[in-house]
């Protein structure tokens, strides 16, 4: 994500809520997190092929 045109990306499935903030580690931009309305966040480092739940409402995993 080295332009301003914006990359489409895979999102894990997250049922009724939705995402609220993403971010692209500034250091390997195969490393993206996001998180999402109901407090859950989200980590992938293969190119969005598999995600990590790091945070369930707001509570560390």
């Amino acid at each position: 994500m080295d332009n301003d045109k914006g990359e489409a990306f895979e999102i894990p499935e997250l049922g009724e809520d939705g995402i609220v903030f993403i971010s692209v580690n500034p250091a390997d931009d195969q490393q993206i997190a996001v998180y999402t309305v109901q407090g859950d966040a989200y980590v992938s480092s293969d190119e969005e092929t598999s995600w990590t739940m790091i945070l369930e409402k707001g509570q560390i995993q």
